[in-house]
């Protein structure tokens, strides 16, 4: 037969173990998931763009410096003149470009090398100082993770945020010392709300890596991002 001195005492100590489970799990996960949440840089670039080598230089050793920095190289169009075309530019590159400008403000000013980080800092790429105290207040976004289901599918899991209009951004990039992108799929919109969500790879599957951003349909602010190699 059951003591019931054992079971009333067992009842009463059950919500104290509980408690101080929480109590040492808690912040050693909430450490490990800030520990693992990205910053993204963006940096806007041409091989015809004369101040552009510095600010990709610069964008490489960040790259090896912090292991938690998502970063891309985005080649945008007009610099390209007839016989002078950078094969790594894209329309979809000008266009984000452009749209950080009237989001952020910048008299309307387009150039390169600019660098924006998470969205919401802009500068002259090259200018390190600037970076640095861009980098060193910039808060870390929302980790998203991605996992491969099959050679033409990825799913990426997406947190619950608070309900609003997201735009959702996929760049598939080629893995060379600045990460520039290649592959760059129409935008999505999204509520916030949680759901895995599928990503389809390119037909030539010609990207080592893809990134997946959650942007503010308003701002244009970077609040999620993951990362995987291909």
């Amino acid at each position: 037969m059951e003591n019931p001195d054992y079971s009333q005492m067992l009842y009463r100590i059950l919500p104290f173990l509980a408690a101080l489970l929480v109590y040492w799990y808690a912040p050693a996960a909430a450490a490990q998931n800030a520990s693992q949440s990205p910053v993204v840089v963006e940096l806007f670039t041409s091989k015809n763009c004369p101040s552009c080598p510095a600010a990709e230089r610069y964008m490489s050793e960040l790259l090896q410096q912090n292991k938690n920095l998502i970063a891309l190289s985005c080649h945008v169009t007009y610099w390209n003149r007839p016989g002078r075309s950078d094969p790594l530019s894209t329309p979809a590159c000008t266009r984000r470009q452009q749209k950080y400008v009237a989001a952020l403000g910048n008299n309307g000013k387009i150039y390169t090398p600019q660098m924006v980080v998470n969205g919401r800092d802009e500068f002259v790429g090259s200018y390190r100082d600037k970076a640095r105290k861009a980098l060193s207040r910039a808060s870390p976004v929302a980790l998203i993770p991605i996992s491969k289901q099959d050679d033409k599918t990825l799913m990426a899991q997406l947190p619950q945020m608070p309900p609003s209009t997201y735009t959702l951004v996929t760049f598939g990039y080629k893995n060379n010392m600045i990460n520039s992108v290649t592959y760059a799929p129409p935008t999505e919109s999204w509520n916030g709300g949680a759901k895995m969500k599928g990503i389809t790879m390119p037909h030539d599957n010609d990207v080592d890596g893809l990134v997946i951003l959650v942007q503010s349909a308003k701002t244009g602010a970077i609040l999620g991002a993951g990362k995987i190699k291909l």
